[in-house]
């Protein structure tokens, strides 16, 4: 999870630093928002879509020990158990029922993974392509352990960078825009925070895109592009900015 601080560099090869736009989803966001918290002054704008900056808040730190008691025995359950359970999210925890799921259950079914997160709505050429840059078990390592790396138990090492992250949103006044999908098993609700702390993320067009899963750029491609167009036009780039 410490990667942000090795691919940020990249950033200033790119585009005129300080007029960027991050535009971030899934990990997307669990990495670029450290990006822009520890680089604010490259960004411009922000748009932020199923995704946040985990920082184990409200959490006491005295319940690290029994979440990893409580993550160690949690099933790796198939993946329609799996997901009502995330989606549920009972105590809080579902989150761990896909950490499980993808480091431990025999099949680690991608393209399944992909059209549930989609709203099951992917047809067959679709799911194979999103299978074949995973031909077998050896091409998943990644796919496996990245789910574990997210920091939702208190005593996570990536925990104080974060809430360092967290007190530079709190004063970030640069635009940011929500874009949530309204049926998103994994981030659903995490744009509250973002609405309520985040100064420039006051008076804002936020969304909620109704029947819409985590992968919206899959399921409604056009039209997240589109109101990420509008969020632009609507909060030009000003010199000085």
């Amino acid at each position: 999870y410490a990667q942000p601080q090795q691919a940020a560099p990249i950033l200033t090869d790119h585009g005129e630093v300080g007029e960027l736009t991050m535009v971030c989803q899934d990990w997307g966001g669990l990495l670029g928002l450290r990006v822009l918290t520890e680089h604010p002054d490259w960004f411009a704008r922000a748009v932020v879509a199923n995704t946040g900056l985990p920082d184990a808040k409200g959490i006491p730190d005295e319940m690290a020990g029994p979440m990893r008691t409580m993550l160690e025995n949690t099933p790796a359950l198939p993946i329609p158990e799996m997901f009502a359970k995330l989606s549920a999210n009972e105590n809080g925890v579902g989150f761990m029922y896909w950490v499980k799921y993808c480091a431990e259950f025999p099949d680690l079914d991608i393209g399944a993974v992909v059209n549930l997160s989609s709203g099951d709505k992917m047809n067959a050429d679709e799911i194979r392509a999103y299978e074949a840059p995973f031909p077998d078990e050896t091409y998943k390592q990644g796919a496996r352990q990245f789910p574990s790396l997210v920091p939702i138990i208190p005593d996570d090492p990536a925990i104080p960078a974060n809430r360092e992250g967290w007190k530079v949103l709190e004063a970030f006044e640069k635009p940011l825009i929500t874009i949530f999908g309204e049926s998103d098993p994994v981030s659903q609700g995490g744009e509250k925070r973002f609405r309520k702390s985040v100064p420039g993320a006051q008076g804002q067009k936020h969304q909620i895109l109704k029947g819409v899963g985590h992968f919206l750029q899959e399921e409604v491609g056009e039209e997240f592009a589109a109101l990420i167009l509008d969020f632009c036009k609507a909060n030009p780039i000003r010199s000085g900015r």
